[in-house]
């Protein structure tokens, strides 16, 4: 149930590798199984950040019921993890956090309410 979409200015491809460690990582972090864990990556996004076209990324992160009280250590982890894997500074990386009530989110046809 957690996605996260990450864009990126940077051009190099994503490959397979990056995409299940970035699966395994946030599954970790969040206390999820990997088999309801989506990402979805766009490099070679046009952006710009603080007006100008170095390396910069914004990643979403949005979830059921995503806890109010660890947004902040999710921000640190997943700050560092894409500082590193992607060769992009921590200030400039934003991250934007959606959490969902169980009704507002459905897979294999039906919600998670029920």
């Amino acid at each position: 149930m957690p996605f996260l979409k990450v864009h990126t200015n940077k051009t190099e491809r994503i490959d397979k590798i990056f995409l299940t460690e970035t699966t395994r990582f946030l599954a970790e972090l969040l206390g999820k199984p990997e088999k309801v864990v989506m990402i979805k990556m766009e490099e070679g996004s046009n952006m710009t950040f603080g007006g100008t076209s170095e390396a910069t990324a914004l990643a979403e992160l949005k979830s059921i019921e995503l806890p109010e009280d660890q947004t902040q250590a999710y921000a640190e982890k997943l700050s560092g993890y894409f500082s590193k894997q992607l060769d992009i500074p921590e200030e400039r990386i934003f991250i934007t956090f959606s959490s969902f009530e169980r009704h507002m989110w459905a897979w294999k046809g039906k919600t998670f309410a029920g």
